[in-house]
């Protein structure tokens, strides 16, 4: 069983335009650093735990339910939905700025949770996302 859940998950890293939103990580880079730094572990977990949350459970709701129907382009109604929620939600802890910018990458992880059904993914996106922004790797 863990063979077929990570096999699916796994073939993510060769799709194309999966690592083309992995290599835009890198764009962390034009934000201001952060000021603090999180210890990777930390960083590891909560991507697991929000990736869980928004994705295979808000994001996957939403969609399947067809509660909110839809697509903009590659993005759909769903992910922006969630999306929304989760940079609002970073509203309670970071100014207005950091929760506008939590946004885009947000919808580039629900982008992956729609187009590969899986949260392996999605969780390596968040990760790299994250380590890029706090440690400037």
């Amino acid at each position: 069983m863990l063979r077929a859940w990570t096999g699916r998950g796994l073939r993510a890293f060769r799709d194309p335009p999966f690592l083309f939103a992995l290599g835009a990580a890198l764009l962390a880079w034009l934000l201001p650093e952060p000021g603090i730094h999180l210890a990777w572990y930390r960083l590891l977990l909560l991507a697991l735990l929000e990736e869980l949350v928004f994705r295979a459970g808000l994001q996957n709701l939403l969609a399947r339910s067809g509660l909110i129907p839809g697509r903009l382009g590659p993005i759909s109604a769903a992910n922006l939905a969630a999306s929304a929620l989760f940079a609002g939600l970073h509203l309670v802890h970071q100014p207005l700025a950091w929760a506008v910018a939590v946004f885009f990458p947000s919808l580039v992880f629900g982008w992956a949770w729609d187009r590969h059904r899986h949260l392996l993914p999605c969780w390596a996106l968040h990760f790299a996302y994250n380590c890029f922004f706090f440690y400037r790797i």
